[in-house]
């Protein structure tokens, strides 16, 4: 059962899935994408309904439903400064982390409106007495990211032409004399080893990248998202928040990547699968497929390999200080020095139904606030204390919980009340398993929010 799941919606391309959440993104107008110099990442969800079988007609021509549901540019993380224990802050602002983040808003709210989406059926126990929800099977969802994950799926030998290319945070470029080839190469660090060690051995669990030189207050705690999403593929993208709800996990069906522009595609298709896929402790024991992995011909503008292709050929227009007037000296010492490309400082999330909102990345709050700001006005929708309300309030409409039950159950108890989900956690854990090395947080209470 849960291999045709996966099965379904897989007649999408790459280059189809990775186009419409192009498109979606270019729609959005300019709020909170990057301007000058800045790049970004993008990952988005699309969510693909199949039609009714027709006999005797192959899947692949037949009519579908396909469109995003969730999208997130980012590349910034939150140093342990600035970190709000009781879920005020979004820790992990990388793109894939707050598409996720957005997906599983858009489910809770879906839930919330009657399901009127139809993302979910009713499940009826074998003994009738309680319902539960599985996700529809005749949807699948769909990953797509405009550049490899950081962490271990970015590690792996690039060789097709010889060039190199000048990359930034979470990902380098280096000669390999002993191979004789050039690398792509991870800054996230590998957990338990030196911060300022750049070994690159594949298969290991990662912290988020960040400079040797930081200041360890300044440092942050987040999981590569190479592991992230190897996590999702194993346990399902709904989260623990969403998963007392349901009777199983949401399987995701597919994950598409935009590789860099002169990178080998199959040494890439390799690298994606090894970090994404073949990761987690054997998936037979679960029944839970490996997603798809896609490759896409598509590029997304603010990438930064566009971004400093720009500088080169244009730099008069790229830089917010630069004219026509710039004497060849001044544009090569600017290039000398990186032509000033740095990660757009700002992210957003959208999701279907929710608009647009804007984080700043390093601070983990709403665009606007401080770094010091303890505002509950300043959380995003997508922190911990406004998806623990939500989650309140959904437990409110289903009559699962009392609002006092639950505040004393609390959030992370309620993250792990459901048995599969639990089941599925501990054998990712496992001293076995390749993820086994995961970095637990603090779990201290959640702040209570009453959005009503």
């Amino acid at each position: 059962e849960g291999g045709t799941e996966g099965k379904i919606g897989n007649y999408l391309s790459g280059n189809e899935i990775s186009r419409l959440v192009l498109e979606k993104y270019r729609s959005l107008g300019k709020r909170g994408k990057p301007q000058d110099c800045h790049w970004t990442v993008l990952a988005g969800f699309v969510r693909s309904f199949a039609s009714p079988a027709v006999p005797g007609v192959p899947v692949s021509v037949q009519n579908h439903k396909s469109e995003v549901i969730a999208l997130a540019t980012g590349t910034k993380c939150v140093g342990r400064k600035y970190i709000n224990k009781n879920g005020e802050t979004i820790n992990d602002s990388h793109a894939e982390v707050l598409a996720r983040r957005a997906l599983v808003r858009y489910l809770l709210t879906d839930l919330l409106n009657g399901n009127k989406a139809k993302n979910f059926i009713i499940s009826s126990s074998p003994d009738k007495k309680s319902n539960q929800l599985q996700a529809n099977s005749d949807i699948s969802f769909h990953l797509y990211i405009s550049r490899t994950p950081c962490g271990d799926a970015s590690i792996y030998a690039d060789s097709k032409d010889g060039r190199e290319e000048r990359v930034g945070v979470g990902e380098k470029r280096m000669r390999r004399e002993s191979l004789n080839q050039n690398h792509n190469q991870t800054g996230a660090k590998e957990v338990g080893g030196s911060w300022d060690s750049d070994k690159q051995s594949v298969g290991k669990t990662r912290l988020k990248s960040g400079r040797s030189d930081l200041p360890e207050d300044m440092r942050n705690e987040s999981m590569s998202c190479s592991d992230k999403i190897a996590k999702w593929a194993f346990m399902g993208i709904q989260g623990g928040i969403l998963a007392p709800f349901l009777k199983g996990p949401i399987i995701l069906s597919s994950i598409t990547i935009s590789p860099p522009l002169h990178d080998d595609g199959q040494t890439v298709l390799e690298a994606l699968t090894r970090a994404l896929t073949r990761r987690p402790k054997s998936h037979k024991q679960t029944q839970t497929p490996h997603p798809e992995i896609k490759l896409s011909s598509l590029s997304f503008e603010s990438d930064i390999s566009n971004i400093q292709c720009n500088i080169q050929t244009q730099p008069q227009k790229m830089w917010p200080d630069g004219n026509e007037k710039m004497s060849k000296r001044q544009i090569k010492k600017r290039k000398k020095k990186g032509g000033g490309v740095s990660g757009c400082p700002v992210a957003l999330n959208w999701y279907k139904g929710g608009g647009v909102e804007t984080i700043m990345g390093m601070y983990g709050r709403k665009e606007g606030a401080s770094a010091k700001s303890t505002s509950l006005k300043t959380c995003s929708r997508l922190s911990r204390v406004m998806m623990w309300d939500l989650t309140r309030q959904l437990c409110a409409k289903f009559g699962i919980k009392s609002e006092e039950e639950l505040i004393r159950c609390g959030y992370h108890q309620w993250k792990h009340s459901s048995s599969w989900y639990k089941a599925l956690k501990v054998s990712m854990l496992d001293t076995s398993s390749p993820l086994h090395k995961w970095v637990r947080k603090d779990r201290q209470p959640i702040t209570v929010y009453t959005s009503s």
